[in-house]
């Protein structure tokens, strides 16, 4: 479920500085696989770009539409008036910014030493500093005209060509945790399309294009499995079937180890998914695996969870099956992976991005299957025990798992780690971590004492608390922080009183009377709709 705010169109032209004329903010030319360069990408709209949108047909028609269709950019499509750009100081500090703080969690581009060598292209350059747009403080001045200029770029007509899934991948990512799903679902459908076009899923596809430089061979491998993730991950937050990545009967050799592709020594033969899977049953099963490719079986794992859920399967044997999966995606890491800190003090994002997937997919699973209140509490349901229904003795335990899951997102968010620096996506992961954990509170206050009540306040103030520092560069984290705090109101400032005789109201809790939930699921937190029309319209 998706939080959704709504952005209003950016009334500003890109021709409003004609006295000046800004540096170029990318050096041009064409890579292996790339048959043209256009301009890039953005998170607001001018109102030519916005009309534009607006004509594409919706999600699901896009994905059948680019199915068929191979599109390429006409010479006739190009903007005649020179392009807007970005001056080079500018420019070069938000590529700072994009490497400092958001390559490590989503480390598919080159690493910063050999990104001048690429020559990307400028709409993929500047989706890259749209990115690094997130983190500036103070803001950039020409804020708005990145913008626009990447809104205007995306916007385009698909070429098939490997940077503009690069581009298309790194923007859906902004899409996503900027509260706009329809469009960040509408630009992994056009990568996936033209990604599965150039069949990068082929294990042979990154060596051939690669001009024989193992940083871009792996750069091209790692492009398709962020865009697997991206599909996969966000597909199950927002509980819809996911593109062809996930379907696609050939898949590329697995990333090597972050330290090795900084320093440009890749590996020479990369695992394959299927020395993956059986790892389990060889005798030295933890080498040559780097934790990307854990995060990568996480992913699959949570893909599972969605497909099971898509296909309504209630049969024992297929849950069992499946939790038995989740459980052993841990005790089949190696002792090197049991934890996500090193001993210097280094966080390996990607085992603690894997970690929060497979705690997501985890609390999916087994929390629609558990005694927990299926709704959201409103005062009187927390005072009264409505919720409170006598379940089957088997659905305690996905109780307990569920509240472990929730347990394990709190112990991450609580890794001494710059939060900045974490992926976007674990956004949804403290979501997910607070929406159980409060929902165990509303069911423990009548059932168990004060310091298990304090510990579920406890875990609920550290992730709302990190969602408050995430909401500083996402909108999707600073809308999250409001509905949840006023449900964390309702359930956990009532553990001290007294349960009244007559039955309660918002107005008894000091709670706005307008701010009902309407018997709204937890799951529908994650609702751009439902959010939008039960908390966000007051």
């Amino acid at each position: 479920m998706t939080l959704v705010c709504t952005y209003t169109p950016s009334r500003r032209g890109l021709n409003r500085r004609n006295g000046k004329r800004a540096e170029r903010s990318a050096t041009h030319g064409n890579s292996p696989a790339t048959e043209t360069t256009s301009p890039a990408t953005p998170t607001s709209f001018t109102d030519d770009s916005l009309a534009r949108l607006r004509r594409m047909p919706n999600m699901q028609q896009e994905a059948g539409a680019y199915d068929n269709h191979t599109h390429t950019l006409p010479a006739s499509s190009v903007v005649a008036t020179a392009p807007w750009s970005l001056r080079s100081s500018d420019r070069s500090r938000l590529l700072d910014l994009f490497y400092t703080h958001f390559f490590r969690a989503h480390p598919f581009l080159v690493p910063k030493a050999f990104y001048p060598a690429q020559k990307y292209p400028r709409y993929l350059d500047l989706t890259v500093c749209l990115v690094g747009l997130q983190y500036a403080k103070p803001a950039l001045e020409d804020a708005a005209a990145l913008r626009d200029a990447v809104s205007l770029a995306m916007a385009e007509s698909d070429e098939r060509a490997v940077h503009r899934v690069q581009a298309l991948t790194l923007y859906a990512i902004v899409l996503h945790s900027s509260q706009r799903p329809r469009e960040a679902a509408s630009c992994v459908g056009r990568a996936a399309n033209i990604a599965i076009s150039l069949g990068m899923n082929d294990p042979g596809f990154a060596s051939t294009f690669a001009r024989e430089s193992p940083v871009l061979e792996e750069s091209l491998r790692r492009s398709w499995w962020e865009l697997f993730i991206v599909d996969v991950y966000t597909a199950a937050i927002h509980r819809h079937p996911a593109f062809q990545t996930s379907t696609a009967s050939l898949q590329p050799l697995l990333p090597c180890a972050h330290t090795l592709y900084e320093a440009g020594r890749c590996e020479q033969n990369p695992p394959t998914l299927r020395n993956l899977d059986d790892r389990v049953f060889l005798a030295d099963s933890h080498a040559a695996f780097s934790s990307s490719c854990f995060r990568v079986e996480a992913v699959r794992l949570i893909g599972r969870v969605s497909a099971l859920a898509a296909a309504d399967d209630t049969d024992p044997d297929n849950i069992q099956a499946l939790d038995n999966a989740l459980a052993s995606w841990e005790y089949n890491l190696p002792p090197s992976s049991k934890d996500v800190v090193s001993a210097s003090g280094e966080v390996d994002l990607m085992l603690f991005e894997a970690r929060s997937i497979i705690s997501c997919a985890v609390i999916f699973l087994h929390f629609p299957r558990s005694d927990l209140p299926a709704t959201v509490p409103t005062a009187s349901d927390i005072h009264c025990m409505r919720n409170h229904t006598q379940q089957p003795p088997i659905s305690r335990q996905h109780s307990i798992k569920a509240i472990a899951a929730s347990k394990n997102i709190a112990n991450l968010a609580s890794v001494p780690w710059p939060l900045e620096k974490h992926s976007p996506f674990f956004i949804c992961a403290l979501v997910l971590g607070c929406v159980v954990q409060l929902a165990a509170g509303s069911m423990h206050l009548h059932q168990c004492g004060l310091d298990c009540l304090q510990q579920h306040r406890d875990r609920v103030v550290l992730m709302l608390g990190a969602l408050q520092r995430l909401g500083e560069m996402w909108p999707l984290a600073a809308n999250a922080v409001r509905p949840l705090k006023t449900i964390a109101g309702i359930v956990l400032s009532a553990r001290n009183e007294e349960v009244p005789s007559e039955p309660c109201s918002f107005q008894d809790s000091a709670i706005d009377p307008n701010e009902s939930f309407n018997d709204m699921l937890w799951f529908d937190l994650f609702s751009a709709e439902d959010m939008q029309n039960n908390m966000l319209a007051m």
